[in-house]
């Protein structure tokens, strides 16, 4: 037993399985799902490949777990935009925006996800599937409503949805930190843009 082996096992299951995704988020979106191996990942932590093993299956596993968080975190992003009552284009924007908030904050683990989405099993992949088209739904929906009352200019509502939501479904890859403004602002930014490209100029300025 190494000396990092033995301090992990102070922690809690919870916390050790925490802190083995953790681990597997940073090598993963680094090198690569296919080319991080278990080993490495234990070598990482300083355990034993039967420590992670205890907690993980195997490599796809610590993948679908990894794509579990950041989909919880995205619902949940989610569903409070629903929660208050808001105009079409308020839904717009602050769902717009918080989605932009998770994409540039977890950049990691949507690295992740963009790249590895065909490591899921079929039934992962599939549910990954049906998570965007719900999301795509959801955002062609307050399109229509909103065109039904003239705040919105849109031909095909679904279509408009599609181009919104892949402005900011690949923004990790662009998006630096560093050299930017805080994730914070950028989001409020393509929120405005998207809500832009939808309104009709007579409402613009």
């Amino acid at each position: 037993m190494t000396e990092a082996d033995g301090r992990i096992k102070r922690y809690s299951p919870i916390e050790k399985r925490k802190i083995i995704l953790t681990g597997a988020i940073k090598l993963f979106s680094e090198k690569g799902f296919q080319q991080t191996s278990v080993g490495e990942l234990a070598s990482h932590l300083g355990v034993t490949k039967p420590f992670i093993y205890s907690y993980f299956p195997n490599k796809t596993s610590l993948l679908e777990n990894i794509y579990e968080i950041l989909r919880e975190i995205f619902f949940d992003a989610f569903d409070e935009v629903f929660s208050v009552s808001r105009t079409p284009d308020a839904q717009l924007y602050e769902l717009i925006r918080r989605y932009a908030i998770v994409s540039l904050t977890h950049t990691e683990m949507a690295v992740i996800f963009s790249n590895e989405e065909r490591s899921l099993s079929e039934y992962m992949q599939k549910r990954s599937r049906d998570d965007y088209d719900k999301f795509a739904r959801i955002v062609a929906g307050i399109l229509e409503d909103g065109a039904r009352i003239s705040a919105f200019d849109v031909d095909d509502p679904l279509i408009s949805a599609q181009i919104v939501v892949g402005m900011v479904r690949w923004s990790h890859r662009w998006y630096s930190r560093t050299e930017m403004e805080p994730p914070e602002e950028m989001a409020a930014r393509m929120a405005r843009h998207a809500l832009a490209a939808v309104t009709p100029r007579a409402r613009q300025g």
